[in-house]
């Protein structure tokens, strides 16, 4: 790819290192040479609401965007440049992702190298760093890249691939749970969040989940005592409060229809 690029604040330096001077960098970690203003007006704007983004692309004839995807702060962008009409996702991998403009001086690129997501992509190893414990964080960030731009089957499959390699990783489970709490299927929710628990018996947000998960199969009771648990970990832990309140209300509810229904 030619032209100008957009790159996320984060890669700017490696970019530099690798590309520089055949490609160079929209930013890169050095603030006092760019400024709080320019940082502010030309990229963190674009992070928190994307659309207005078109107009940056004609300011600075930007032909391509290179994102690592796994950056906080990306996760409204990315599906923007995925679905929008003016963008082509060339490349992806476990860190990376770089969109073409979709110009007739991209043609060929585009041609050659569009990315279709439906395809599944195994995981073929998890590294370990030493003594450190293997955790599959490029896998977990490849999960929430298809969440993020609207494929939740390839997300799961992707976490239910990284368990076949490494089964006790308690965020898998989680985010696992996650999704196949989104997607309706609750039951196989309920499994992901215990196994969550298993690993971390203080895991507060797999309380709580598992307990909006009863609350979805209208087992208010079994909820009530999820949030509990939450809250005898972490006792102000608001999200569990409030879905205690919730469910203790709805379990009245649903009680005084039982009764009225003969049941």
């Amino acid at each position: 790819l030619k032209g100008n690029m957009f790159n996320d604040y984060g890669s700017g330096c490696l970019l530099i290192w690798g590309l520089y001077p055949s490609h160079k960098v929209f930013l890169d970690g050095r603030n006092t040479i760019y400024g709080v203003k320019f940082i502010k007006e030309n990229y963190i704007r674009y992070l928190i609401f994307p659309p207005p983004f078109e107009k940056l692309v004609k300011k600075y004839d930007i032909n391509y965007v290179f994102l690592y995807y796994g950056m906080s702060g990306t996760g409204e962008f990315v599906p923007y440049l995925y679905h929008s009409k003016d963008w082509v996702l060339v490349f992806f991998d476990d860190k990376v992702c770089i969109f073409a403009k979709n110009a007739d001086k991209n043609a060929d690129i585009i041609k050659r190298y569009r990315v279709d997501l439906t395809k599944r992509r195994g995981v073929v190893r998890l590294n370990r760093y030493g003594w450190q414990s293997v955790y599959p964080r490029d896998y977990i960030n490849r999960a929430a890249f298809y969440e993020r731009v609207g494929l939740p089957d390839m997300a799961i499959q992707t976490l239910k691939d990284v368990l076949m390699i490494a089964p006790d990783i308690r965020d898998v489970h989680y985010n696992l749970g996650t999704l196949y709490l989104e997607k309706g299927m609750y039951q196989n929710a309920i499994k992901e969040f215990k196994e969550a628990i298993n690993i971390d018996n203080k895991d507060i947000a797999a309380y709580n989940n598992l307990g909006v998960t009863y609350a979805r199969l209208g087992r208010y009771k079994d909820a009530i005592k999820q949030y509990r648990k939450a809250l005898w970990v972490e006792p102000l832990y608001v999200e569990a409060m409030r879905n205690i309140r919730i469910a203790k209300k709805d379990y009245e509810n649903q009680k005084f229809l039982y009764k009225n229904a003969g049941m």
